[in-house]
């Protein structure tokens, strides 16, 4: 039994309800402290967890990278995590 599925639609992806803004802020700090402190293994574990991607949590650390707030923030962390002034 086949399903009606439209594929003429441009549908790229579909947002998932479960993986709300909370979660994917998760996702991403997660993979952005993997990626600053080199932690092998880390967007993989995630996007087993999530089932989603590597490239959809790399590309969530990457926007929370870029901006403007977080981006002091992690210069703090970083001299926090290092004892650094």
């Amino acid at each position: 039994m086949k399903k009606n599925i439209d594929t003429s639609a441009d549908i790229k992806f579909i947002r998932r309800k479960d993986l709300t803004q909370i979660v994917r802020l998760d996702i991403a700090y997660k993979a952005l402290m993997a990626i600053t402190f080199g932690i092998w293994g880390t967007i993989t574990e995630l996007s087993r967890e999530y089932n989603v991607s590597r490239t959809f949590i790399s590309s969530l650390a990457s926007v929370l990278m870029e901006s403007t707030i977080f981006s002091g923030a992690i210069d703090k962390l970083i001299c926090i995590v290092f004892q650094r002034t």
